[in-house]
């Protein structure tokens, strides 16, 4: 009777085989183990960094915001994160983390990202958006004398006018 794989078999067996074309489908599953490696830096380190992830013999990090990346691109910082690799590839050689590495022929730099967080706009703000009410009447003298300007100040009166009449009817 064959004996049932766990989880861990199963991963392993799905990233590391490798189908007729010659390519590993399931190589992205790797990521989610280099979450043990970020356990070993200093832990408000790992609160600023996002993801971390391995390509071409560069140790690319994605962290949350600016602060955070001023604080990691240091090159104390870089020298630290470096040994560190190398200590853990020592210390956890079976690791995926480890072989990734290993296996790319070691890491050569690491560069550091920030990644700009896409804002969704939350309804309370379009709906105060469209409650404004209009305070000017459209009534202001345009002493611009560039044409340019002159132009969008008037657009801009019309724009105050049909407001206001909006919001009378």
């Amino acid at each position: 009777m064959k004996k049932i794989k766990n989880a861990s078999q199963t991963l392993k067996e799905l990233i590391y085989k490798y189908n007729e074309h010659n390519e590993q489908p399931y190589k992205k599953i790797r990521n989610f183990y280099y979450q043990d490696f970020l356990s070993y830096l200093n832990p408000n380190h790992q609160k600023l960094i996002l993801k971390i992830y391995l390509k071409n013999q560069i140790l690319n990090i994605i962290v949350k915001h600016q602060v955070a990346y001023q604080e990691l691109n240091h090159d104390n910082t870089k020298f630290y994160i470096k040994k560190l690799i190398k200590d853990y590839v020592n210390f956890k050689p079976e690791n995926f983390f480890s072989k990734a590495i290993i296996e790319s022929g070691g890491i050569k730099e690491v560069k550091i990202f920030f990644k700009i967080p896409k804002m969704k706009p939350h309804k309370e703000i379009l709906e105060k958006k469209e409650a404004q009410i209009e305070l000017s009447l459209g009534n202001f003298k345009n002493s611009f004398e560039n044409e340019e300007l002159y132009l969008k100040f008037e657009k801009l009166r019309t724009q105050i006018k049909t407001r206001t009449c909006n919001i009378n009817e």
